[in-house]
């Protein structure tokens, strides 16, 4: 963790106070906040320009920590979680003790376990899941590096991490699976 323990460090504090993070992802560059923050919930799409009834994923840092926010999660789930080679989003249903503003008031919640080692870093250290979505005004290209992020956005956020800002690396979206609690799977994004 010493490549980026000040950016884990200053991220913390950002977080814990209610504010908002540019930081890179296991996909993308992402707005995060704490996911149990309503109102830094707002904060995030107010920067993004969209709605409030747009659901936002969020991250954890494994598998077993899904139950904490998903009432039964389906065997599926797991079983995808871990067959996935690239990165994975799952939507699940019954989703509790997450803001409606969260998950645009519907009873589902996205999901990703993340592998990338910041986040990773992050998520053990916070304790509590953290939201990620583009770093972009909504209908503005997604950032697939720092260098694409607009610099509107990097005026509204409370930190931005340093740490890979000059990777130009350009990584793949998300799959992104609906399971219902049968475990049927609907694929949104392959």
């Amino acid at each position: 963790m010493s490549l980026y323990k000040e950016d884990i460090e200053n991220s913390l504090r950002v977080l814990e106070s209610g504010g908002v993070l540019l930081y890179p992802t296991d996909t993308v560059w992402g707005l995060g906040c704490d996911a149990t923050n309503e109102q830094a919930i707002d904060r995030i799409h107010q920067i993004k320009r969209q709605s409030t009834d747009k659901p936002l994923i969020i991250l954890l840092p494994d598998k077993s920590s899904m139950a904490r926010y998903v009432r039964s999660v389906p065997d599926k789930a797991y079983e995808m979680i871990d067959a996935a080679e690239k990165p994975l989003t799952i939507i699940l249903e019954r989703a509790y003790g997450l803001p409606g503003n969260l998950t645009g008031g519907k009873h589902t919640v996205a999901i990703r376990i993340i592998r990338e080692p910041f986040c990773q870093a992050l998520l053990q250290s916070f304790g509590k899941p953290i939201v990620s979505t583009s770093a972009n005004i909504t209908g503005q290209p997604t950032p697939e590096n720092f260098s694409m992020v607009d610099p509107r956005i990097i005026e509204q956020v409370d930190h931005t991490v340093t740490y890979r800002q000059d990777d130009q690396t350009v990584s793949p979206s998300s799959t992104i699976v609906k399971v219902n609690g049968k475990g049927e799977i609907q694929y949104i994004r392959k």
